[in-house]
């Protein structure tokens, strides 16, 4: 009777979330005129399902998603059931339920190579933003990912290639923080904002002193092809006007004359530039791509910023 009151009690999302199920239990299998239809309310239902579980996670309403997210699992429709496991990772470790959340971690990272586990450390999820916001949570995957390049990467200096891979997850990272945090609430977004400055001034120090060290930019060879890609998006975050003028452009243009990087790549870079030096930038961005298709003959460019 207990139990009975309770489900009558619940609030009505949970009450959704069981319709949702039971009428899916009942259904029978659908013609195949019917499966545009099915995949369109598919991802209607995914993105409600996000919107509700995003809401609880930004309100610290761990258990909420626990109740909600372990009957989802349940789901015989395998994108509905995967959809809150990375809350579930995120609301056990915060009520304290390690084991939990590391063996829903472990099953979902069974499989992963290291682009796949830097690709999950980067990622705009907010469950997983909060998740790897806390230390002891990302260094383990981190290592994870590091050691898998090591030993599976064709690369001739994978040393390098760990401190761009370490760059670039921490890059990410710390432009991502602000979706943990409710718009609405100044003083966490300024608290936020404030770590923020401080972790990319502490990253733009290292990484000036790597590239001063090395002198070069690292190819595809060196490093690896996915981790030479890292580069560009990490240095068109560096924010020192001067230093991107002199010591980055002149690394940069060696680097395109020798082939490590792609004339493409440096061009974004050029024009990233002159997106913090120049006001009316945007404004006449179309006029300035067009120049600079003809000044490096790439007839088809488009600014990309990162």
């Amino acid at each position: 009777m207990k139990k009975f009151i309770k489900l009558f009690a619940m609030p009505s999302l949970l009450l959704t979330f069981w319709a949702t199920l039971n009428l899916k239990a009942q259904d029978t299998a659908k013609t195949s005129a019917f499966q545009t239809i099915e995949k369109s309310e598919l991802e209607k239902e995914k993105v409600r399902y996000t919107k509700t579980f995003d809401s609880l996670l930004l309100e610290e309403r761990y258990r909420n998603i626990i109740e909600y997210g372990e009957l989802l699992i349940l789901d015989r429709e395998s994108e509905i059931s995967q959809l809150p496991i990375p809350y579930l990772i995120c609301a056990y470790h915060f009520i304290g339920n390690e084991e939990r959340s590391k063996k829903l971690l472990n099953q979902k990272l069974r499989h992963y190579n290291y682009e796949d586990l830097v690709r999950l450390l980067i990622t705009s999820d907010i469950a997983f933003i909060k998740y790897f916001s806390v230390k002891k949570n990302r260094e383990p995957i981190i290592t994870k990912a590091i050691n898998d390049y090591k030993k599976n990467e064709k690369a001739s200096d994978k040393a390098a290639g760990e401190q761009i891979i370490r760059f670039f997850i921490n890059d990410q990272l710390i432009r991502k923080l602000k979706y943990i945090y409710k718009e609405d609430d100044p003083v966490y977004q300024d608290k936020r904002f404030q770590e923020f400055k401080k972790q990319d001034s502490i990253q733009n120090v290292n990484i000036l002193a790597f590239y001063k060290q090395h002198k070069k930019y690292f190819s595809s060879e060196e490093v690896g092809k996915t981790v030479s890609w890292y580069q560009p998006i990490i240095l068109s975050h560096y924010d020192n006007i001067q230093l991107r003028q002199t010591f980055f452009k002149e690394l940069l243009e060696k680097a395109v004359k020798e082939g490590r990087m792609e004339k493409t790549s440096y061009v974004h870079f050029l024009l990233r530039t002159e997106s913090f030096t120049n006001p009316d930038f945007f404004k006449n961005l179309e006029k300035r791509m067009e120049e600079v298709r003809k000044e490096f003959d790439l007839p088809n460019y488009l600014w990309n910023p990162f």
